[in-house]
């Protein structure tokens, strides 16, 4: 491309320009993603610090408010931040997509949707009764869809929770995080099934818990025996819930898996 001018003719390789541009915006793009990708490593430390399992969720923009607010030392409003991005629309979209599950098996639906509704209508305890048996149960549900598609479990993770871990595979908790490890396989990004692991190994499937925790986490042992009393708990049942979606996210990381 030439251009005329009065001194004389400018000529300009459109090829090079266009490289330069295309580099230039490359750059800019992983600039960009390099900052999310850091800001969603700071979600997750914060999350995991203050116990919330919302360890999977890919809102930049939530993420963002809850960093600043953490640097603001903010922390209570970090709490109301959370209740309003798990709302209504976000238990609506939770109940699609068990409903549309191709793992999840149909008749736990209709338990999963009562609780979901509990939860919204303040019936906490329900929704915590509800819930949390029901965590093995998904986790139930995947491995049979495994074993019908002809699937297994990374022997690898296997190693890692009986050695690394000194857990039994077959276990309650050695299923879930069987589980949790095989998404990490397929989805992790920046180290949020390690963390929903430790939650859920630590907290929810843990044989004990201090008086403290109690107040703020579900243990599935104790719940389940009667120990545990104090859960009907707006805190208590979210983080139920966050468990359950979790769980749910990780069948249909695996299903799609598959289906590829």
């Amino acid at each position: 491309m030439k251009i005329f001018t009065r001194t004389g003719e400018i000529a300009f390789d459109m090829d090079k320009i266009a490289a330069a541009i295309e580099k230039a915006y490359q750059a800019e793009m992983l600039a960009e993603r390099e900052a999310e990708a850091e800001q969603y490593r700071k979600y997750i430390t914060i999350m995991r610090k203050l116990g919330w399992p919302a360890f999977l969720d890919g809102d930049t923009d939530f993420h963002e408010k809850i960093v600043a607010n953490y640097e603001d030392g903010r922390l209570e409003t970090i709490r109301r931040l959370i209740y309003e991005h798990y709302n209504h629309l976000y238990l609506v979209g939770l109940e699609e997509r068990i409903s549309e599950s191709c793992v999840i098996k149909k008749d736990r639906i209709p338990s999963l949707s009562e609780a979901l509704l509990l939860y919204q209508l303040r019936y906490f305890h329900g929704a915590v009764a509800i819930i949390t048996p029901q965590l093995i149960g998904i986790v139930s549900d995947l491995e049979r869809y495994m074993e019908e598609n002809s699937m297994s479990y990374n022997p690898d993770n296997i190693f890692e929770i009986e050695r690394g871990c000194g857990l039994v595979s077959h276990s309650e908790k050695g299923r879930v995080l069987k589980a949790v490890l095989e998404g990490r396989d397929i989805n992790d990004e920046q180290g949020e099934y390690d963390c929903l692991t430790d939650y859920l190994r630590f907290k929810v499937f843990e044989n004990r818990m201090s008086d403290e925790n109690t107040e703020h986490h579900v243990n599935r042992h104790l719940f389940s025996h009667g120990i545990q009393v104090n859960y009907g708990t707006k805190d208590h049942a979210l983080r139920v819930i966050m468990c359950m979606d979790a769980l749910v996210w990780i069948t249909q990381v695996i299903s799609d898996e598959y289906d590829t």
